[in-house]
């Protein structure tokens, strides 16, 4: 897997972007992610997102059914970044 200089993950920084849009709050995106629903193809992409654009944890959950996942993360403002 070749690793991006730019962003330290296999994804450009736009794919990056796409998928942080998908789940991050629009109000604010320092705000945590909670109960974001993603398909199975979409998780390596929307973990490494979350991770680049707020350096907080993240927690995956099968949800069991139609290969859906959800995603939890406390954020920027409450992760390591924004303490």
């Amino acid at each position: 897997m070749l690793i991006l200089q730019e962003t330290g993950t296999p994804f450009t920084e736009a794919q990056l972007d796409a998928a942080f849009g998908k789940v991050a709050d629009p109000a604010d995106w320092r705000n945590p992610i909670s109960y974001a629903v993603v398909d199975r193809d979409d998780v390596h992409v929307t973990v490494s997102a979350i991770g680049y654009y707020t350096a907080a944890p993240v927690t995956v959950k099968d949800l069991g059914w139609n290969d859906e996942f959800m995603i939890f993360s406390p954020g920027y403002r409450l992760g390591p970044a924004g303490a």
